[in-house]
């Protein structure tokens, strides 16, 4: 049975997979069959994961210095281009604790409460309530084009019945415009709108706020879905600790 699990690997790896999406498929599997043994569905004889070591790769930083968003911010852009939209959208996500960007083309005028934005996660469902920041409520002001409660905040979604794509559209263009945005501020890695997310809780983690606020700011489940997030210390930081512990 372990045969027929390697050819699976196997498979995904000639698909160009991932390793870490791999395995993230194989732990599926398996906890699928570890249940089905429960519920005596499946014979524990038959395990097909017995020997199996499923492999995760260290990922590559998505990560942006808090050096990287000060020049974003203070980058020289032609008000109401393309580019200075797309900085925009970064900036909005980064104030409300790494927003995706398709949580950010479904926000609607209703969901600004008091000061807070309440919404639900597209993609999972979650409930948030995060008050607006100075920056964020600024760029709202700019962006708002009707004050209907069931219009869309930002002028990302505007076909009827074509929402997905409009987003899909949206976001090809803005990661694409952020990308130039990273090349003309020398960003330390390429920026994206994931990038957001993934900078919000570096920055917080360097900042000392505990692993369980942070998690609980991204809306995670578990504190080990949150490490995924950060990364280990610069190697700077340690040879720093190193030469101060040895001298």
């Amino acid at each position: 049975m372990l045969s027929k699990i390697k050819d699976f690997e196997e498979s995904l790896l000639e698909k160009k997979k991932k390793l870490n999406s791999i395995s993230v498929y194989l732990r599926t599997l398996r906890a699928i069959y570890n249940q089905a043994i429960k519920d005596k569905i499946a014979l524990d004889s038959l395990y097909p994961f017995k020997g199996l070591r499923i492999k995760n790769e260290i990922t590559s930083k998505r990560a942006l210095t808090k050096e990287d968003i000060v020049k974003i911010r203070e980058c020289k852009l032609e008000k109401g281009s393309e580019l200075d939209k797309a900085r925009d959208y970064f900036l909005f996500s980064f104030n409300m604790r790494g927003m995706s960007f398709i949580d950010m083309a479904f926000l609607k005028n209703r969901d600004l409460v008091e000061g807070r934005i309440q919404y639900a996660r597209e993609k999972t469902g979650q409930k948030f309530s995060i008050k607006m920041t100075a920056e964020a409520e600024k760029i709202i002001e700019k962006h708002l084009y009707s004050t209907e409660p069931n219009s869309f905040i930002f002028p990302i979604i505007d076909r009827k019945g074509q929402e997905y794509l409009d987003y899909k559209n949206a976001l090809r263009l803005t990661n694409k415009k952020l990308k130039l945005i990273g090349e003309m501020t020398g960003c330390s890695i390429p920026v994206s709108t994931y990038v957001s997310r993934h900078s919000w809780a570096i920055i917080a983690k360097r900042a000392g706020v505990p692993t369980a606020v942070i998690s609980e700011g991204l809306g995670h489940d578990s504190e080990k879905t949150t490490q995924i997030y950060l990364d280990s210390f610069e190697n700077k930081v340690l040879d720093d600790a190193n030469e101060l512990i040895i001298a």
